[in-house]
């Protein structure tokens, strides 16, 4: 940058001013950002989720070990969800591996983009995936998880 000093020296100042040990997560979120406020259609849909993923794992909210348990089962089609740990986990299927969840509130969580929408439906639970560019798609449970 043009300063007129040798910034070689004394550092230039930063666009966003964080602690060092923050430094490159804050960068992360703020590229993908900006990428999604230049992006249309589905791509900014799934960098909009990317961020608020990145955002979220920040946050040092957690959701009551009740409320995760109440959403474990066996979604049919809509897949396998589980509770570990404080924690809710997802698998497409059995053989599947299983995918961590990021919370974004009591009733919706996040991961790779999709979005995982729990709500109850005459005291059963129901999952609404939700993947960037497709109609979100509902699944009732069909049976808790086994323990």
């Amino acid at each position: 940058p043009a300063t007129g000093r040798e910034w070689e020296h004394v550092g230039v100042t930063p666009d966003i001013e964080v602690p060092g040990d923050s430094a490159l997560r804050v960068a992360h979120v703020d590229a993908v950002r900006r990428m999604a406020n230049r992006a249309d259609g589905v791509r900014r849909a799934e960098l909009t989720a990317i961020r608020d993923e990145l955002t979220a794992k920040d946050a040092a909210q957690t959701v009551p070990v009740a409320t995760l348990r109440q959403y474990a089962g066996n979604y049919g089609g809509g897949g396998i969800v589980a509770e570990r740990n404080g924690r809710l986990r997802y698998a497409a299927r059995p053989a599947l591996p299983w995918v961590n969840l990021v919370h974004l509130s009591n009733a919706e969580f996040v991961a790779a983009g999709t979005r995982y929408i729990f709500d109850m439906d005459n005291g059963v639970p129901r999952l609404l995936l939700a993947e960037p560019g497709r109609e979100p798609v509902a699944y009732v449970r069909l049976r808790t998880e086994q323990r």
